[in-house]
């Protein structure tokens, strides 16, 4: 237990220090200000988009639509981080100096684990609640589905972390052996989040002609983010039994699976060949111009 608080400080410090810059030269109080200060920015905008939102729906009875909007909103966020997470690259990653220590491998995954589950719980959070809160305001108070909605915000972060975990895998056995492993992984994440904001952009046009009466089949053509409404407004069994396989059974493989490659993500590319080529010197504009088109592209 305690080596686990020391590698949860470390990772703390390693995401404070994200805020205090490369140099260092600000204290860890200005990068813990920074980091609270970006989350309630966050939680600002978000607040803000609610609350226009359902100022101009709520009156014409779609309420739903603005709940709606929040859960697929922070799906499709939490989407793109698993994205982004598995393609980042790993040049200064740490596996190698953490395993080399005296401790449990099962201690650093669950440390892992659970920075990812931190931040990822405090953009659902953000995302979700403000838009939980004001249904409250503008449809009643429910106990019930508040506690809901907060029991969303704890669980849907597994989903996030399992998929980045299963990317990772996938990409870490498929591409990091190749010569192009870094261009592969960049393209392959770009084209993903271009389809996942495709996706948001055709699920979320046309708010302003949505039917009250046609709710039920605006929602069925949703089916993940309505099952996260359902779920919400406690709307049947079946919608909250979705939402928790949903979440935990990617979680799980996920989870075995980052702690099966944990140690070898880092594994690159290397040439098998052993001759020796002697090439003529070439034109230093030519060699200097392909750095940078390297540089840009990478």
């Amino acid at each position: 237990m305690r080596n686990l608080k020391v590698l949860l400080k470390y990772d703390l410090l390693k995401l404070v220090n994200f805020f205090r810059g490369k140099k260092r030269e600000k204290s860890i109080y200005a990068g813990i200000f920074a980091l609270v200060f970006a989350g309630l920015g966050i939680f600002a905008l978000y607040t803000a988009q609610a609350w226009s939102m359902y100022f101009g729906l709520a009156p014409l009875g779609l309420s739903k639509v603005c709940l709606f909007h929040g859960f697929m909103v922070a799906f499709m966020v939490l989407v793109i981080f698993a994205i982004m997470r598995s393609a980042a690259a790993k040049k200064h990653g740490d596996s190698d100096l953490l395993m080399s220590l005296p401790l449990k491998k099962s201690q650093i995954v669950l440390s892992k684990t659970f920075t990812k589950y931190a931040m990822d719980f405090a953009l659902a959070f953000v995302a979700i609640m403000p838009f939980v809160v004001l249904y409250q305001v503008y449809e009643g108070f429910n106990i019930f589905e508040l506690l809901s909605g907060l029991i969303l915000t704890l669980i849907l972060p597994l989903f996030s972390i399992g998929l980045s975990y299963i990317f990772n895998f996938i990409i870490a056995r498929v591409f990091n052996r190749t010569r192009y492993s870094s261009m592969l992984k960049s393209l392959t994440a770009t084209i993903l989040m271009i389809a996942v904001l495709a996706l948001l952009f055709t699920k979320t046009f046309g708010y302003g002609t949505v039917n009250p009466m046609g709710l039920s089949e605006y929602f069925a053509d949703r089916p993940i983010t309505s099952q996260l409404l359902y779920f919400t407004l406690n709307q049947g069994f079946l919608p909250k039994l979705y939402v928790v396989l949903l979440c935990v059974v990617p979680f799980i493989l996920g989870l075995c699976l980052f702690a099966k490659n944990f140690g070898q993500e880092e594994v690159g590319y290397a040439s098998k060949s052993t001759a020796l080529n002697f090439k003529a010197s070439k034109n230093g504009f030519l060699r200097f111009f392909k750095k940078e088109v390297r540089f840009y592209f990478s």
